[in-house]
């Protein structure tokens, strides 16, 4: 369903490396998104075998939500975070009237399939499989470029993640699954976002997982 935007609450949580934080720059980059995405395209139609839904790293700069005194969802709520210690958290602000897709619910998710089909049984058809104990002849997920045409970020709330995520959904001419997308993440597909130059350091704490801003 299409949302209303939330400009004040979007925050850019940039991962960085664990030395060097070489990342950041690579996370909060908009230019050639079109490319990227017609890349992705490419690379999710061929023959080899990864799990998730959304769009892969590097393709579309992605946000989180500031909650309290934590400035991004994502320091907390990440699928794969066990190698986070520390991160770059970069405030953005959207463009006045920029059109979010949320996805709230199952039904939500398979209709952004349906009007943006893209078969991926070559990429995704085998661990779709195992995981979700479904057969099917194809396997679907949205085409980020097409959607790009009429959104400019899709944003998956938590409830939407909660009732979706892991799922094998019937489409009109498939199954889909909504798989590696962290809860309240947006992903941005088109040149809507300012960065400003208020880039803050966080690390967790080793002895209670906390984040906090490193002193030195």
């Amino acid at each position: 369903m299409v949302g209303p935007p939330d400009p004040p609450r979007r925050t850019a949580a940039c991962l960085l490396d664990r030395e060097s934080h070489r990342d950041a720059g690579r996370k909060t980059r908009t230019a050639g998104l079109s490319e990227r995405l017609a890349a992705w395209r490419t690379v999710a139609e061929s023959q080899h075998t990864v799990w998730w839904s959304k769009p892969d790293v590097g393709t579309a700069v992605s946000t989180t939500s500031a909650l309290g005194t934590l400035p991004a969802l994502g320091l907390m709520l990440n699928e794969d975070s066990e190698w986070l210690t520390r991160a770059r958290v970069r405030r953005l602000e959207p463009q006045p009237g920029v059109r979010i897709y949320e996805i709230a619910s199952p039904a939500d998710w398979v209709e952004l399939v349906t009007a943006h089909p893209l078969e991926v049984t070559a990429s995704r058809g085998d661990a779709w499989t195992l995981c979700t104990a479904q057969k099917t002849t194809k396997w679907l997920l949205p085409d980020w470029r097409s959607v790009a045409r009429d959104y400019d970020g899709i944003h998956l709330t938590t409830w939407g993640y909660l009732s979706t995520a892991g799922r094998a959904l019937a489409g009109v001419d498939g199954l889909t699954v909504l798989a590696g997308w962290e809860p309240d993440r947006t992903f941005w597909l088109t040149h809507v976002l300012t960065f400003t130059n208020q880039d803050t350091l966080w690390a967790i704490d080793d002895l209670d997982r906390r984040w906090t801003q490193p002193t030195d």
